[in-house]
């Protein structure tokens, strides 16, 4: 049975940066995804100027509108719009940035994989034993990022 220093579920923002930096910090990374790379995906994809910051990578390239401004309106009535001289936001798709973080993940020296679902996992004294579609693995921490709705 195969020992890592760190297990990630999940491969979206979170769990693909994570996978990222704890390998580029020479940590042994497994990362797992339950759905097969690259995935449409049909949530919006904005991320703050405030968020890319902590992005250590360039990823202009998948830039496809900087914003500007927002409108915010409660119940149809109360309406507030903020605009702004300097970015605030940029839009992305998600199925490309995704991959390009994923992509990156796996060019720090991860091992990532994809279609495996997470079963189950115990806590033991020293370890976590990880238990997955593709088979059972040890590790020392185990990171879920698996999204809001698991």
């Amino acid at each position: 049975m195969v020992h890592y220093d760190v297990v990630v579920v999940g491969m979206g923002p979170a769990g693909a940066l994570a996978a990222f930096e704890l390998s580029r910090l020479g940590r042994r990374v497994l990362a797992i995804e339950q759905a097969p790379f690259p995935q449409f995906k049909i949530s919006g994809g904005v991320l703050t100027v405030r968020a890319s910051k902590l992005i250590p990578f360039d990823f202009s390239g998948e830039i496809e509108q900087v914003i500007h401004g927002v409108t915010l309106n409660l119940r149809g009535e109360a309406r507030f719009t903020f605009e702004s001289p300097r970015p605030i936001a940029y839009t992305l798709s998600r199925d490309r940035f995704d991959f390009l973080l994923v992509s990156k993940a796996k060019e720090s020296g991860a091992l990532v994989l994809d279609k495996v679902s997470l079963l189950d996992w115990v806590e033991e004294e020293d370890q976590v034993r990880v238990f997955t579609s593709m088979g059972e693995w040890r590790c020392d921490y185990l990171i879920g990022a698996d999204g809001a709705n698991s």
